[in-house]
This record gives C-alpha cells, structure tokens and sequence, in this order.
C-alpha cells in the first residue's frame, strides 16, 4: 500500500494518477472528499482528514510501505507558521508508529536553510524530523518552483500581475512543471523496496548560471 498525503493537491494528484495507472494500491488523502472521491472510483482507498490531526494520519499510513508526504498550509492563514510545524511534527509521529519503511518528502530547493527562505523554512523543520526516523528509508526531492509560481505567491491573476512587476526580466530562477516533480515518487516508491539499510537522501536540480 502507498500513501498519499495531499492527494488532492497539484503534485500529490498527479502523484496518485500515476501510481493508479501502474496498478498499485493506492490510499489518498486529503481535507475535500469531493476532489477525492474520482480516486476512490478508480480503486484507491480514500481517507478524508486534516494534516494536523494525528488521529486522521494514523488512518492514512496504517499498513503502508510507502508514502508520499507534501507539506499543505494556506498562506492566508494566521498561524500559518505554527500550524505547518504542528502538521510536521504529526506527520513524522504517525509515519514512525506506523512504521512505514519508505517515504519521500515534496520538498523545495532551500529546504536546507533554516532561515532567509520564507515558507519553505517549514520543510526544513519537517525534512529534519523526517530524516531522524530511524528504520525508514527517506527521500526529500528538492524541486523547484512549480507552475512557475514563486513560493508563497498567491496564484490569482493578480498575484502574478505583482510578481511579474517585482521581478526584473531577466532575472533566472528555477522552475520545474508539476507532472515532472509527480514523476518522481512512483519510480522511487517501485524500487525502494529493494533497499534493506534505512537512508536519507535529498535530491534536487542543479542550477545553472
């Protein structure tokens, strides 16, 4: 069984879809049963819940291998902070009770900085945390920017309007498609089964000048 948290998000769908295609089994995750439940007609096991709550993390990792971990969080909210690092804290709690033997994390470049990194600080927290379990293998893919969009810029149109402004034209940055990133996890998850020493790694693109 692989488990994927944030299946209803842009990565972790495609994650999902992917695995679905390959005939695995699959349980997704996530806080809106409608956007889950075309997995559920397609075969997967669907777990509706809130990343925050331990209990609703037990549900989604009981009896996994494997697992796919993405970091959700509003960035409208409050306690945004706070609220990211009490999820991280839950996910790799439940990850380790359950005694899942694979995980790979969605992470971002820069989650090797704790500081000057806005809200990718979070999955430093969480791949820090992830990397102490002692009897799983993890595997942090550090990608770049999806869809193009910066970190923590909001997607409407007028976000990108601001950000476009902010940003000199030529001005280089990495970015990555989504589906690329969602590639992935299903390749890693088919063959880190054949790993017996438990492991951390991190994976992201280099950048060029």
């Amino acid at each position: 069984m692989i488990a994927v948290n944030g299946a209803s998000g842009d990565v972790g769908s495609k994650v999902a879809n992917l695995l679905l295609k390959e005939k695995q089994a699959v349980r997704v995750f996530g806080r809106s049963a409608e956007r889950l439940e075309p997995f559920g007609r397609r075969g997967a096991e669907v777990v509706v819940g809130d990343a925050i709550n331990f209990g609703d993390l037990q549900m989604l990792f009981k009896g996994a291998e494997s697992a796919l971990v993405v970091l959700s969080g509003d960035v409208s909210d409050p306690h945004y902070v706070s609220n990211r690092s009490a999820m991280s804290r839950a996910i790799t709690r439940a990850l380790r009770q359950q005694q899942v033997s694979h995980v790979v994390l969605a992470s971002s470049i820069g989650a090797d900085r704790d500081r000057g990194v806005g809200m990718v600080a979070g999955l430093h927290e969480l791949e820090g945390l992830l990397f102490g379990l002692e009897d799983a293998n993890v595997l942090s893919l550090r990608a770049a920017c999806p869809h193009g969009e910066p970190a923590g810029e909001p997607p409407d149109d007028q976000g990108a309007e601001d950000q476009r402004e902010r940003l000199k034209g030529d001005h280089r940055f990495p970015m990555i498609a989504t589906v690329d990133i969602a590639e992935r996890p299903p390749g890693t998850s088919s063959t880190a089964t054949s790993r017996a020493t438990p492991s951390r790694r991190s994976s992201a693109p280099r950048i060029g000048a």
